[in-house]
């Protein structure tokens, strides 16, 4: 309730909600017909294509500043224009403009992501509000997630791939009308924006942690296919629906944010986080016929980001809360077009099953090889009491409303 009692908050959730949902769709529209077009591989070259762009993210915002746009609203007309290019693109059956134009679009969300838990604290009156605003971003991620690739596999089942990426475009449209009117302006501060972020103790294992976690997302998505179409002989809206089972996960998981967001100790939810999301990936690798662990392991999901974004928060300075979401999309979206195609070669080097064991392994892995940094990070990480205060103190926010 709180999250959604000030108009401004409400139209900044209403406008990420349907961000979220767009984007899960296009994206997944996208690979599956990128995998009809050429197969696995080609498939995880998809996934890349609209994941690498964004390590451009904090060099993009900071033109935006210097510019004094709305820049949730740019993200919009953005990602509008991407999905039209896609619609034509499919239509004309062209692979190379479908990835392309994939490519576009996808960088709008990497855009709008950071922007919108950048002015989450600005238009909140205090750090509950925060809290509140953080946990709605937690249930629209999940349902994002859940709805993105279920509409993608109805509209599939019946019309053709266009469909999917015109339908999302109207609800784009919708978007841009209901987002905030004010001037946000999102900044990144000095142009040592790389360096003052990796100055941070703690910020390199909490970035090289993100990579991997963000990994797994990104070969996830090119697992469900393979499983879905390789080893079940499900198609492609068998495909869709598999997806969204983790996305059903996600929305269960949910439930759970407020609890964890009560924590002080984070190190042990994190560790579990991990081996839950990625256990139950290698457990599929060796039964595929158990796809209903996809939604079990999109339960961890959820809670993981939420943990993940509170020991970033915890271990930046407030003067830098914004640099870091903005390096940290860049190295999200690396790190899943990283898991996109590395799936593709442990096939053909180990075999579908095989891979799949391998990729669900590796985020328990970085877990363990970084546990003595998680431990650090937990003993002496102190919250920030007046990052409200502070961010509305910072001259990049001087156009919007408290």
């Amino acid at each position: 309730v709180r999250a959604i009692a000030h108009a401004p908050m409400r139209r900044a959730l209403v406008t990420y909600a349907l961000v979220s949902v767009v984007e899960y769709a296009a994206y997944f529209a996208v690979i599956l017909v990128a995998f009809e077009a050429g197969g696995g591989a080609v498939a995880g070259l998809a996934a890349a294509a609209q994941l690498a762009p964004s390590v451009v993210v904090p060099l993009v915002i900071r033109s935006i500043d210097r510019r004094h746009v709305a820049p949730m609203r740019f993200a919009l007309i953005w990602m509008i224009a991407g999905l039209v290019g896609g619609a034509v693109a499919v239509a004309t059956g062209s692979l190379g403009l479908v990835i392309g134009s994939a490519a576009f679009r996808a960088l709008s969300y990497s855009l709008a992501r950071p922007i919108h838990l950048a002015v989450v604290p600005v238009h909140a009156e205090d750090t509950a509000d925060v809290t509140a605003a953080m946990v709605v971003t937690g249930w629209i991620d999940a349902v994002g997630a859940t709805l993105g690739p279920a509409l993608t596999g109805v509209i599939l089942g019946s019309l053709a791939p266009q469909a999917v990426f015109l339908g999302m475009a109207a609800l784009s449209l919708i978007g841009l009308t209901s987002s905030p009117r004010t001037g946000e302006v999102v900044g990144t501060g000095p142009d040592r924006v790389h360096r003052s972020v990796f100055e941070v103790r703690g910020a390199k294992a909490m970035l090289a942690y993100k990579t991997s976690a963000s990994a797994l997302s990104g070969a996830t998505d090119v697992v469900v296919v393979l499983v879905a179409i390789e080893l079940l002989g499900l198609g492609d809206d068998g495909a869709g629906y598999l997806a969204s089972l983790i996305g059903v996960g996600e929305l269960v998981g949910a439930l759970l944010l407020v609890s964890l967001l009560g924590r002080v100790r984070l190190r042990g939810a994190l560790g579990a986080a991990a081996f839950g999301r990625g256990g139950f990936i290698s457990v599929l690798g060796l039964v595929p016929q158990a796809f209903p662990l996809l939604a079990l392991a999109g339960v961890f999901r959820p809670a993981h980001r939420v943990v993940q974004r509170l020991l970033l928060q915890r271990i930046t300075p407030p003067d830098r809360y914004m640099r870091m979401y903005g390096v940290t999309e860049a190295f999200d979206s690396g790190g899943q077009a990283l898991g996109a195609v590395l799936v593709p070669l442990l096939v053909f080097v180990f075999g579908v099953q095989p891979a799949i064991v391998i990729t669900g392994a590796l985020l328990p892995l970085t877990f363990v090889l970084l546990n003595r940094a998680f431990r650090d990070i937990d003993t002496r990480a102190v919250i920030p009491q007046e990052i409200i205060g502070t961010l509305r103190e910072t001259p990049a926010f001087d156009g919007v409303p408290a």
